[in-house]
C-alpha cells in the first residue's frame, strides 16, 4: 500500500460531529493512528504500550516520522496530513507539526519557536531527491523566522555537503544503506551544521539533525515510512 496523507485532521472531525461525543469516523480513524503508534484510549485500562512494527507501520497505510526536538524531550510520531505542492505537513496527536519539502524542515508549530518557512531553491538535494553522485557542492536556502515586522526575519545561507562514511541504518525493522553527510550553512557572519544519513541508492533521508532557528533546539527525524505522492 502506498504512504498516504492521513485522513485525520481529528479537531477538525470532531467538531462536525453530531450532538456529544466523537463521531464513529473520527474513532475510527484515531484508532488507526493509535493502533500503531501506541497510544491507547484514556478511559481504558493502563497497559503497557505496543511496540511499533514494521507490520503495523504497513497496515496503517501512513507516511509516518518520528521527530524529537532538543536533548531533554521525548520522541514523537508524525503522520503526513497535507501535501500543499509539495510542501507535506506532518502533525502529531499533540497537535505539534512539521512541514517538509522532501527531507529539508521548512516549518514548525508547536515546537519551541516557529520556524514561518524556509524557501528553496531547484537542485537542493535535501528538498529534492537526489542521488547522492549527483548532489551539488553548495546550495542556496532562506529561512524566515519571527521577527519585528509581519515578514519576520529573514536568514539567507549557503550550504556545502562533506560526504563521510557509508554504513547501515536501521529504523523499525529495516536496514538501509547509507552514507553520512555533513551539511555546514554559512551566513552574514553566523553558521549551522546539518547531519544525515542518506541511502547511498536512491538519496532518500532516512535520518536528519536539521537546524529550525536560533531560539530552538535542533529537530531530529526519523523516516519512518516516506510519503509518495
Amino acid at each position: 500500500m502506498r504512504p498516504c496523507i492521513a485522513v485525520l485532521l481529528l479537531l477538525g472531525l470532531i467538531g462536525c460531529s453530531s450532538g456529544q461525543g466523537v463521531s464513529p469516523l473520527t474513532k475510527v480513524i484515531f484508532a488507526k493512528v493509535t493502533s500503531v503508534v501506541g497510544i491507547g484510549d484514556d478511559q481504558a485500562p493502563v497497559a503497557a504500550p505496543q511496540r511499533m512494527t514494521r507490520a503495523s507501520i504497513k497496515k496503517s497505510g501512513l507516511a509516518m516520522l518520528r521527530a524529537k526536538v532538543g536533548e531533554g524531550t521525548d520522541p514523537q510520531t508524525l503522520v503526513a496530513q497535507t501535501d500543499n505542492g509539495g510542501y507535506v505537513m506532518y502533525a502529531s496527536q499533540l497537535r505539534q507539526s512539521l512541514t517538509l519539502r522532501g527531507s529539508l524542515v521548512t516549518a514548525t508549530r508547536g515546537i519551541e519557536r516557529d520556524l514561518l518557512s524556509t524557501q528553496v531553491f531547484p537542485g537542493d538535494p535535501i528538498a529534492f531527491l537526489t542521488k547522492p553522485a549527483d548532489w551539488p557542492k553548495s546550495v542556496r536556502r532562506i529561512y524566515h523566522l519571527p521577527g519585528n515586522t509581519p515578514d519576520g526575519e529573514k536568514v539567507e545561507v549557503r550550504c556545502s555537503f562533506l560526504f563521510g562514511d557509508t554504513g547501515e541504518h536501521t529504523i523499525v525493522e529495516v536496514t538501509y544503506p547509507v552514507v553520512q553527510v555533513l551539511e555546514s550553512c554559512q551566513g552574514d557572519g553566523f553558521g549551522f551544521e546539518n547531519a544525515h544519513l542518506v541511502d547511498k541508492r536512491t538519496g532518500q533521508l532516512w535520518r536528519t539533525r536539521q537546524w529550525i532557528g536560533f531560539q530552538s533546539a535542533v529537530v531530529l527525524i526519523d523516516v519512518l515510512e516516506p510519503y509518495t505522492p
